[in-house]
């Protein structure tokens, strides 16, 4: 049995579930226990799997050892072979009441906090320093899975837009994205392509999304505009999308393999990287946040630039690191030792300016 522990919510968004909702379509028949904060809708809706509460609405998280603690309960009832840990709030703190008694993998993204496992996967790309992350962060027979190839992404993706009939911009703010900082800046995005017949803005609303109570009413006269309501599946958006506009979540890795040409920013620190390494994964355009909130008509030119020069735009992902659709797989692979490994060899590098193949992703 495996157990997942992980959450989604107004604070934290819909990307950890998403995440694990992949990466378990790898698992052939292993028996997954999803273990959460508290029961709501927007889980039932995403995970289809049996799920355990440890909280309700007036009984909320304490503290790591306070929530290790419940979760040591629910492994007595449930032989357990693996925990898989994909949550920000946790560390060395939690995983310690667990390690050496089970195996631990662990999702991480931000290379900061200190880890007792078994496993550290985290998918994000940092030059040649991609495979140093963590060091001296854990412990040393811990295995790392480190890079893109080992970003989870669904495996239904289709590459080319269905629509040709229009270019369709897609404006994301995540799951949970606040509105109310981005208010007046769609209703200017709108208007300034009013004139533009063949351009579509296709405005998402999160499942969490807050203050999103004025799109229906301020933008529904506006031809050129669509809001998608309340999306836990955005592979049919994104199939038809031309150019994307919004966070640098872990949507850039589907976003890289359908070879959208994009505009990001981020919301908080794991989306944060440089320029130069989102370069290397086929994304040119960053912005700040606050050019999106404080409404700044450059965003919107840089906007029609690009539909203006398009062609040569897609062009410039020629010599991108492509995501390929086996990170699931060699995460499952590792972690079942299915393959060979010895713990003495370290990794090989992945990324020496080297594109994937038909045969192995490479």
């Amino acid at each position: 049995k495996i157990l997942i522990r992980t959450n989604g919510d107004l604070k934290v968004g819909i990307g950890h579930l998403f995440r694990m909702k992949n990466l378990i379509k790898n698992f052939p028949k292993k028996k997954i226990i999803f273990i959460l904060d508290y029961h709501n809708e927007v889980i039932k809706k995403i995970l289809k799997k049996k799920c355990i509460f440890l909280y309700n609405p007036k009984q909320k998280f304490k503290s790591q050892r306070d929530d290790a603690q419940k979760v040591k309960k629910i492994i007595k009832k449930f032989k357990t072979d693996l925990i898989i840990l994909d949550d920000y709030r946790f560390d060395i703190n939690w995983e310690k009441h667990f390690y050496g008694n089970v195996k631990i993998a662990v999702f991480d993204d931000n290379n900061k906090k200190k880890h007792k496992c078994d496993f550290l996967i985290d998918s994000k790309w940092a030059g040649d320093s991609t495979h140093e992350r963590y060091k001296n962060l854990l412990n040393k027979n811990a295995i790392k899975l480190l890079g893109p190839k080992y970003a989870i992404i669904k495996k239904d993706i289709i590459n080319k837009p269905i629509n040709k009939k229009t270019f369709n911009i897609m404006f994301y703010i995540g799951g949970a994205g606040d509105f109310s900082l981005y208010k007046k800046f769609i209703i200017n995005f709108a208007n300034s392509f009013k004139n533009y017949k063949k351009c579509k803005i296709i405005v998402i609303k999160g499942p969490y999304s807050k203050n999103s109570l004025y799109l229906n009413s301020k933008l529904k006269n506006y031809s050129n505009l669509k809001i998608v309501e309340d999306s836990l599946d955005l592979s049919n958006t994104l199939n038809n999308t031309d150019l994307y506009l919004g966070v640098a979540s872990s949507i850039i890795y589907e976003l890289n393999k359908r070879n959208i040409p994009s505009i990001l920013f981020s919301v908080n620190e794991n989306q944060k990287n440089s320029l130069e390494f989102f370069n290397d994964l086929g994304f040119h355009f960053l912005i700040n946040q606050k050019d999106i909130s404080n409404q700044d008509t450059k965003v919107i030119n840089l906007v029609k630039c690009i539909f203006k020069n398009y062609s040569r735009i897609k062009k410039l992902n020629k010599n991108k690191i492509i995501i390929d659709k086996n990170g699931g797989k060699r995460i499952y692979n590792i972690l079942s030792r299915k393959k060979k490994f010895n713990k003495k060899k370290k990794l090989p590098s992945l990324y020496s300016r080297v594109f994937f193949n038909k045969k192995d992703g490479f």
